[in-house]
């Protein structure tokens, strides 16, 4: 068995050979327990298909995202596993950059490709520490066959079309031994067009804190920190609701509270205004 795999775009293992019988079934459920949705192996040979047709294929992540789009003979689950087998297909790994802040999973990207098949896929953050690090990102993962595909986003709550502040498309180096993937001009990013209703309302994700507290796992919503402890507290600066504390981290510079704005409503002749209520505290909580 001649194989290539790609696990959460992190690690890639290429060309390995498999001599005997393996003494258990091939099976991803762990990897999948741990997070990893968009596993991809090229069988080179078939060796793993288990429809025994000696075709080769990917096994993949038994997941909708995938299969939904997967051309060829179609895909077979493979009990057990958490996999499934796609047969005469190939397929390529795409990631869609975007920012690490706990507002983004509330957020589905759609992809849709050009003959109306549609599926969705969650936001995936490498951020073990859970502490909104504006220098970690967040990512949707996906493995396509040739498109064209239009991303978009959405809010899981309200199902009302959003944008993400900023989004990076990155192709994976393309598979070995087979044609029809997906190529770097078959993906649209549709971005939502200014609007000035929209733009004019609070442009800052959770710019009040309240939907943190509102929303479970939300934690610091939209804010990111480089450098700083964030902390959520109810008395706010001066007044009443809910604040954000931020502690400086001794002997680590630069120190900063931040976020990203949403670039489809910086137009130009626009003009954006922003303003906070900022207090500054001694180590034993006095101003």
């Amino acid at each position: 068995m001649i194989w290539r795999t790609t696990l959460l775009h992190r690690l890639v293992i290429s060309r390995f050979l498999i001599n005997g019988t393996a003494k258990k079934p091939i099976s991803a459920c762990r990897a999948r327990d741990y997070g990893l949705s968009n596993i991809t192996m090229h069988d080179l040979d078939g060796s793993l298909d288990p429809n025994k047709n000696e075709m080769p294929g990917f096994l993949v992540s038994n997941v909708t995202k995938i299969a939904r789009f997967a051309d060829g003979a179609g895909c077979t689950p493979i009990p057990d596993s958490c996999l499934q087998f796609c047969q005469e297909t190939c397929l390529r790994n795409v990631k869609v950059r975007v920012s690490s802040s706990f507002s983004l999973r509330n957020i589905e990207m759609v992809n849709v490709d050009g003959e109306g098949n549609e599926d969705v896929t969650a936001c995936s953050v490498y951020d073990i520490y859970q502490n909104s690090n504006i220098e970690r990102e967040g990512m949707y993962l996906l493995a396509l066959p040739t498109g064209p595909y239009y991303i978009s986003f959405c809010d899981k709550s309200t199902q009302q079309m959003v944008w993400v502040d900023w989004a990076y498309i990155v192709y994976e180096n393309s598979p070995e031994n087979c044609v029809g993937y997906v190529t770097e001009d078959s993906i649209i990013l549709q971005v939502l067009a200014f609007d000035e209703v929209r733009c004019s309302g609070e442009l800052l994700d959770d710019g009040d804190l309240e939907n943190i507290v509102d929303i479970p796992e939300n934690i610091m919503g939209g804010w990111l920190q480089d450098n700083v402890n964030l902390e959520l507290v109810d008395s706010g600066a001066g007044g009443p609701g809910y604040s954000l504390r931020a502690k400086g981290i001794a002997k680590k510079s630069p120190q900063y509270l931040a976020q990203y704005i949403d670039k489809s409503c910086i137009v130009v002749l626009v003009l954006l205004k922003f303003s906070a209520d900022i207090r500054f505290e001694n180590s034993n909580g006095s101003s």
